[in-house]
C-alpha cells in the first residue's frame, strides 16, 4: 500500500494519540487556521524534545501526513514494518556508510509521490535534537526534496510551500506544562526558480538561510555563549509568573522574545547590565536548588505565605491517601514497567518520549488485563465492566494526588526562602521594566 494513502487504522490510531497527547500538554496554537492542508506542504519544526516535536505537528490536523526520520532507527525489520504504518520514511545519512547514500533516491521518490497527492511531508530539519532553547544548522536535505520535486519530478512546476513551525515547551517533560505551537508564512519555492536556474547551490543555501530566519521567529532561539543561562532563566520566569494573567499564549511568547532580543543588544552595548543580572539569577537558581524547587514551582510563590491553604492542603492529601493507596495499587505494575524501561535512556527527552508511548499504550493494556482477571475471578461481567471503568480513573486519581503533594512539598519548602526569593524576583523585575519590559 502507498504511504500516502489513507489509513482505517493510522486514523483510529491517530485519534487516541490525539485525545492523549492534548491532555499531556496544554497546547496552543498561533496562525494555525492560516493552514490549508489541501496545498503541497512540508511543515519543518525545530527539534529540542525527540519524539515528542513529530507528535506535537501530527496532532496539530485532522490529517495523515508522512515523516522522515534518520535511517538508523529501521534496522529491525518488525520495527521498520511498523514506522512504515506509521507513515515515516527513513533518511540515509553518510554516517550510515556510503553505500547506503543510494538508498535516498529510491525514498526521495516516494516522497515525490506523496506531495503529488497533496499528502504533506513533516521533516525535522536539524536532523537531531538537543534539549536547548536554540535552533541549530539545518541540513539541506529538505531544501534538495522540495528543488528536486519542484524542478526535477513534476512535468509542470507544481508549487511547494514549506512551513516554518516553531514548537515553544515551558517545560519539556512535565505532563501539564505548556506547549505553544507557531505556524509561520509559508515560504514558496516558486520564489527561488530563478536563482535554481541559474545555481542550484546558491538556490539552496538561499531556502536554508531563509527557512532559518522564518524559524526563529516562531521560536525561542536563544544564542550560545556566557549568558544563555541567565536568559534562558528569565524568559522561564517570565512565563511562569504571567502565565496566569490575561495575556494570550502569543502575548507571552512575543514578550520572551523582546526579553531574548534585549539580553542579545545588552550584551553587545551594555554587558554591566548583563553582569547584575546574570548576578540575580545564579542567586535565584542556588535558593531554589538548595531547597529543591525549580522556576516553574515559583507559580506557587504567594502559597508559601499562605499557612492556611498549607494546612488546607496538607489535610486534603492525608484525608484522601486511603484512596491515592488505592489508586496507586492499581497501578503499581504499568508504573514499575514504566519507570524500569524509562531508567535505560540516558538522554533525558528520549524519557519523556518513551514515557509518553508507554503511558498512552501500557496503561490501558494492563487495565483491561486487570479487568480480564477480575471476571474470572467473580464471574461477574457488569462488575467487571464497572471495575474496569473505574480503572483509567484510578490513573487520573493517582496523578492529580501525586501532583498535589509535590506542589505541597514545593510550597512548603519555599517558605523558609520566601522573602529572599521575592526580593530577587523584584530587582529581576525592575530592571527589565526600566529597559521597557512588561511584567505583571
Amino acid at each position: 500500500m502507498s504511504i500516502e494513502k489513507r489509513s482505517p487504522g493510522y486514523a483510529l490510531l491517530k485519534s487516541y494519540v490525539d485525545f492523549c497527547f492534548h491532555r499531556y500538554y496544554r497546547v496552543s496554537f498561533h496562525q494555525k487556521e492560516r493552514i490549508n492542508l489541501r496545498e503541497r506542504m512540508i511543515f519543518a519544526p525545530n527539534h529540542q524534545n525527540a519524539l515528542i516535536d513529530a507528535l506535537a505537528v501530527l496532532t496539530s490536523f485532522k490529517w495523515q501526513p508522512v515523516f522522515l526520520a534518520r535511517a538508523d532507527i529501521f534496522g529491525n525489520k518488525t520495527i521498520a514494518r511498523i514506522l512504515r504504518f506509521l507513515k515515516i520514511l527513513p533518511v540515509y545519512r553518510i554516517r550510515d556508510g556510503y553505500d547506503q547514500l543510494a538508498n535516498n533516491e529510491k525514498v526521495f521518490r516516494e516522497t515525490f509521490d506523496v506531495l503529488d497527492k497533496n499528502t504533506s511531508l513533516t521533516i525535522l530539519p536539524e536532523g537531531n535534537h538537543e534539549g536547548k532553547r536554540q535552533l541549530r544548522t539545518l541540513k539541506k536535505g529538505i531544501a534538495r526534496i522540495a528543488f528536486n520535486y519542484r524542478h526535477e519530478f513534476a512535468d509542470n512546476k507544481k508549487e511547494i510551500s514549506i512551513i516554518p513551525t516553531g514548537l515553544n515547551y515551558s517545560d519539556y517533560h512535565a505532563p501539564g506544562s505548556n506547549l505553544h505551537i507557531r505556524f509561520g508564512d509559508p515560504i514558496p519555492l516558486a520564489d527561488f526558480d530563478q536563482l535554481y536556474q541559474e545555481n542550484q547551490p546558491k538556490a539552496y543555501n538561499g531556502l536554508i538561510k531563509r527557512l532559518e530566519s522564518e524559524l526563529k521567529k516562531q521560536m525561542l532561539h536563544i544564542e550560545d555563549g556566557e549568558y544563555y543561562r541567565c536568559t534562558e532563566t528569565i524568559v522561564l520566569l517570565y512565563e511562569t509568573l504571567n502565565a496566569k494573567n490575561k495575556g494570550t499564549e502569543n502575548d507571552i511568547f512575543l514578550a520572551q522574545q523582546q526579553v531574548i532580543d534585549l539580553m542579545g543588544e545588552k550584551e553587545q552595548n551594555d554587558p554591566e547590565f548583563l553582569i547584575d543580572l546574570q548576578g540575580l539569577t545564579q542567586s535565584l537558581e542556588k535558593i531554589l536548588s538548595q531547597v529543591k524547587t525549580g522556576i516553574d514551582d515559583l507559580k506557587l510563590l504567594k502559597k508559601a505565605k499562605n499557612t492556611f491553604s498549607l494546612f488546607f492542603r496538607m489535610m486534603f492529601l492525608f484525608l484522601t491517601s486511603p484512596l491515592y493507596l488505592y489508586c496507586f495499587i492499581q497501578n503499581a505494575i504499568p508504573s514499575w514497567i514504566r519507570h524500569t524501561i524509562g531508567k535505560k535512556f540516558k538522554d533525558p527527552h528520549f524519557k519523556s518520549s518513551v514515557a509518553f508511548v508507554l503511558t498512552i499504550f501500557l496503561f490501558p493494556i494492563f487495565h483491561i488485563l486487570q479487568a480480564l482477571i477480575f471476571l474470572l475471578i467473580s464471574g461477574s461481567l457488569t462488575w467487571s465492566a464497572v471495575y474496569l471503568v473505574t480503572l483509567p480513573l484510578s490513573y487520573i486519581g493517582k496523578n492529580m494526588w501525586e501532583r498535589m503533594w509535590k506542589q505541597t512539598q514545593a510550597i512548603g519548602r519555599m517558605r523558609s526562602v520566601y522573602q529572599p526569593i521575592g526580593d530577587i524576583i523584584g530587582k529581576i523585575k525592575k530592571e527589565l521594566t526600566l529597559t521597557g519590559i512588561n511584567w505583571q
